[in-house]
């Protein structure tokens, strides 16, 4: 399943470091609904802890620092549930 643009968004301030209400503030909606986005990101990506999750966002956004933006939006598979690196097609 593809990620869409805010879950995205998302996954690259958590990577910041950022709480979850510090990125509802940021991005001017309830930290419910930020919570709500990181509840569907790890149904998609099949990641069943915080640590994980925090793993993957920073996999994507070093991934996404060192490819174009263009490809950076479409690679999504940088960790597997086990938290290892996977190779992207």
């Amino acid at each position: 399943m593809q990620l869409t643009h805010r879950e995205i968004e998302v996954l690259a301030r958590l990577a910041d470091g950022l709480q979850t209400r510090e990125i509802a503030s940021l991005l001017f909606v309830s930290k419910h609904t930020i919570s709500k986005h990181r509840k569907n990101i790890c149904q998609k990506l099949n990641i069943h802890s915080t640590a994980k999750l925090i793993a993957y966002a920073v996999a994507l956004t070093r991934n996404a620092d060192s490819r174009s933006c263009e490809d950076a939006d479409h690679s999504q598979a940088a960790l597997n549930s086990e938290g290892t690196r996977e190779r992207l097609p």
